[in-house]
């Protein structure tokens, strides 16, 4: 089994974010989801077995 090492960050602090009211709470989510991946940054390396 391969193992792999993650790190990531988000760049969010108390960002405000203004959505349409008629939106349901799925597009809202879809809305909000996509904000937040575009503030990820995010990587991985394959580690090798010790």
């Amino acid at each position: 089994m391969a193992k792999y090492e993650l790190y990531g960050s988000i760049y969010i602090s108390g960002d405000i974010v203004e959505l349409d009211d008629n939106m349901t709470d799925e597009e809202i989510e879809q809305e909000l989801s996509e904000y937040v991946n575009d503030k990820l940054d995010w990587g991985y390396r394959r580690v090798e077995d010790d």
